[in-house]
């Protein structure tokens, strides 16, 4: 490291006495059009000394960062791991390659006939970390080369299941590479490499039943155009109005964080808002701040999982080269008109609901259920 900032060190110097040595050294020229020609001449190899300089420089950063990879590897099915065995126990050396091997399974269920292709593109590479406490020893980190702070840290003692699901993760960033725009603008640069899982459809249940928007609560009720505004599907003409009712405002509002040096009077008319005296000035303090889509980044993604299990082997392919918006784009993969897919994912979400959650997906529908009774009576009363 030290020889390599050295030898930087000395082709930047190399460059700039290349380019300020001949202009003191050079007599006057006898008439203008020469000097102006020297002067030209001296500038152009200047630059190119200067290109060179800059090239050799980056060649050793390239250098240097390919020699941070670790160079043993482990090749199970279609994928790759580079790691430093001298590092590892043989016990955990075997779970590595246990959960490889389960994890490609998991790649081939999730990308299809694209897996071997979208695995072989770079490999996984593993790092292992000293950490400086009495309850932990070390950290096994999961990572791409070029991708800093996307990787998966998992504690020692390291565990099939952990393993295998940092494995197919960062295949799932890998899986992104190139994917249609308007899918990175739904749901990120990461693409579900694996089935979704028994506990990502919970969490995504969770969400749905525990978000503060009227949109969540129309998408319990049935209304699947309601679902796939709240998934951030279908583009909305006033987020604050038509993802969020005034009720939901005040609550959003109660929950921001207070300033401790908070203006009296923007005290007083967050206290009016919370209060529910005043719906306008919540709607006020709603418009301050960029309004996020009703369901997280991780819910939006069991979709994009449905869409590709739905699809069959040739889904991945399908969605990769589809155009359009997002909700276009997952019904090349899933071949399902957009409305059946996000039927079909409110059906999975609702299934997965746990039981802590379920009465308040009951109480909602209860409610709507209710309230379509009393509208029928009054429509039946009217002359």
């Amino acid at each position: 490291m030290a020889r390599a900032g050295f030898t930087c060190f000395a082709l930047t110097l190399a460059a700039l006495a290349f380019i300020g040595a001949p202009a003191a050294a050079q007599a006057p020229a006898r008439n203008d059009d020469a000097s102006l020609a020297q002067i030209g001449a001296r500038v152009l190899s200047a630059d190119r000394a200067v290109d060179a300089a800059r090239d050799s420089v980056n060649r050793l950063i390239e250098e240097m960062r390919k020699s941070s990879i670790p160079r043993d590897s482990l090749h199970v099915g279609g994928i790759t791991l580079r790691l430093t065995k001298s590092d590892l126990s043989s016990s955990t050396l075997a779970v590595i390659e246990r959960a490889m091997g389960l994890a490609w399974d998991d790649v081939q269920r999730g990308l299809g006939d694209r897996a071997a292709v979208v695995a072989a593109t770079q490999p996984v590479i593993l790092r292992k970390f000293a950490v400086a406490s009495r309850l932990e020893l070390s950290v096994l980190s999961f990572e791409l080369d070029g991708r800093p702070g996307a990787g998966n840290a998992v504690r020692a003692p390291l565990t099939i299941d952990a393993a295998r699901t940092a494995i197919s993760d960062e295949i799932g960033l890998i899986a992104a590479i190139g994917e249609p725009l308007q899918l990175d603008l739904f749901a990120g640069p990461w693409i579900p490499a694996a089935p979704v899982t028994p506990d990502e459809w919970s969490r995504a249940a969770i969400d749905l039943a525990t978000e503060t928007s009227a949109a969540t609560r129309d998408c319990f009720a049935g209304s699947v155009k309601r679902c796939e505004s709240a998934l951030g599907l279908t583009e909305v003409n006033d987020p604050v109005t038509e993802w969020y009712s005034p009720s939901d405002w005040r609550i959003k509002i109660d929950a921001l964080p207070i300033p401790l040096a908070e203006e009296p009077g923007r005290r007083e008319r967050r206290e009016q808002c919370v209060s529910g005296r005043a719906p306008d000035i919540c709607e006020a303090f709603m418009r301050e701040r960029p309004v996020a889509r009703p369901l997280v980044t991780d819910t939006r993604r069991t979709v994009i999982g449905l869409a590709l299990e739905l699809g069959g082997a040739q889904a991945y392919s399908r969605m990769m080269a589809a155009h359009g918006s997002s909700l276009e784009v997952l019904e090349a993969a899933s071949g399902l008109h957009g409305d059946d897919l996000i039927t079909a994912w409110r059906a999975r979400v609702l299934a997965a609901t746990p039981p802590r959650v379920a009465p308040q997906v009951r109480e909602v529908t209860t409610m709507l259920a209710w309230t379509a009774i009393f509208a029928f009576v009054a429509f039946r009363k009217r002359p």
